[in-house]
């Protein structure tokens, strides 16, 4: 959730300075190496999540990078903070169900329609890529979404939320 608002605020709020280029996908690429893996700006913003979510307190004045100036850094650090102070009075703790039920039933479809989305809006497309990926697009954001959808059924043996104590007996420790 915190890269989502982080990603929305890049491309839209323009509150983070030196980080903003002419391109919303350019803009993107300088935390996102491609659909999966951070680049270095974005595992610091992540750092300060996690710091945030931690030490239960603000990342302010935290140790930035060298190739991060300064000003860059304050805001990155006030938004890491911002999130966590409104994730924290808006967020109550979900069961693993509900974790499950979560990506299952919202997160999922949102998912593989945010890869298609960003590959149809790619400024780097021909125009043919951009045609074929608006119409077969749709039928993989369908079949992935269906596939995720799966994996986290209650019953499937795919489902990472799904804790069954005696298979899991090996891999989950009982609490002390």
């Amino acid at each position: 959730l915190a890269l989502v608002e982080f990603a929305d605020e890049l491309v839209n709020g323009n509150n983070i300075p030196g980080i903003a280029t002419d391109t919303n996908a350019a803009t993107l690429e300088k935390v996102f190496r491609d659909t999966v893996h951070l680049t270095d700006l974005g595992s610091y913003f992540i750092s300060l999540v996690n710091y945030a979510f931690i030490n239960q307190r603000s990342p302010a004045g935290a140790w930035a990078p060298d190739d991060i100036n300064a000003d860059t850094a304050q805001a990155m650090q006030e938004f890491a903070w911002a999130f966590y102070t409104r994730y924290q009075a808006n967020n109550v703790p979900l069961t693993m169900d509900e974790c499950s039920a979560r990506i299952r039933d919202s997160f999922a479809q949102q998912y593989w329609e945010f890869l298609h989305d960003r590959a149809v809006r790619n400024d780097k497309n021909t125009l043919f890529e951009t045609m074929k990926e608006q119409l077969i697009g749709p039928a993989r954001v369908r079949r992935n979404t269906q596939a995720w959808q799966q994996a986290f059924a209650d019953d499937s043996p795919q489902n990472p939320f799904l804790f069954d104590p005696d298979t899991d007996a090996t891999i989950w420790h009982p609490a002390p």
